[in-house]
């Protein structure tokens, strides 16, 4: 590396969540193929059977309640290879059938920023029985630019003020792959950290994979006193 590839910027404007985007993108499925993205810890059986159980426990609540006859819309936001929605649906379903109790129906939605991701899901084996149920559905959502979730199955839409039940969003690493500010606290005062930003030489030619792991950030603590008045600190792994 060299200095004249080193730069500046607000860490919520830094081109690493750009990278981090085309990454996702371009490797699709195959980024959980490798060993680079980490996802046993929220894909694992025992992790999808406790979010199962929160899930039913849920629709029980709202049996006796008002609009039962419209579906419970569970959102997993990068839902990523699919495996934990798969673990969630098995054990959610098992739930189902063992209590024998009348609840409210429920669609699941898989979503993630890479239309091959999505059209991937659509055709796994794996998850052939969940969409015959009419119990998942998948959509292409991206969480920076999006408002509307387009459901691939039922062609149905998802927006601001047409759903009659609660929403349930699940996120598992999520928002460390949309921008974020860097805040740190000081004395009292809010502080936003800056980035500095070194590049790989020759980065034009490379594979958003190959920069994200020649890239380096430094954090620059002393930057600007924040004016935000809702505050989300974050660290960076």
């Amino acid at each position: 590396m060299t200095g004249i590839n080193k730069q500046r910027y607000r860490f919520s404007e830094a081109p690493i969540w750009n990278i981090q985007r085309k990454y996702y993108e371009e490797e699709g499925l195959k980024a959980w193929n490798n060993d680079q993205v980490p996802q046993y810890i929220t894909c694992n059986p025992l992790i999808a059977a406790a979010y199962a159980e929160m899930i039913f426990g849920f629709l029980q609540d709202r049996a006796n309640k008002e609009d039962r006859a419209d579906p419970v819309q569970i959102v997993e936001l990068g839902a990523g290879a699919g495996r934990f929605a798969f673990h969630v649906l098995h054990e959610l379903c098992r739930l189902i059938d063992y209590a024998g109790i009348a609840l409210p129906s429920f669609r699941y939605i898989m979503t993630d920023l890479a239309m091959n991701n999505v059209l991937a899901w659509k055709e796994h084996p794996a998850l052939q029985s969940f969409i015959a149920k009419g119990i998942l559905d998948f959509a292409r959502f991206d969480a920076v630019q999006d408002t509307v979730l387009h459901l691939i199955v039922s062609d149905a839409a998802i927006r601001e003020g047409n759903l009659k039940q609660l929403l349930i969003i699940v996120a598992n690493y999520f928002f460390d792959s949309i921008p974020q500010e860097l805040l740190y606290v000081d004395e009292g005062q809010i502080y936003e950290a800056d980035v500095f930003i070194e590049y790989p030489e020759r980065k034009d030619s490379l594979k958003p994979s190959e920069i994200l792991d020649q890239i380096s950030c430094n954090t620059s603590i002393g930057g600007r006193r924040s004016t935000s008045k809702k505050v989300i600190l974050i660290a960076m792994s």
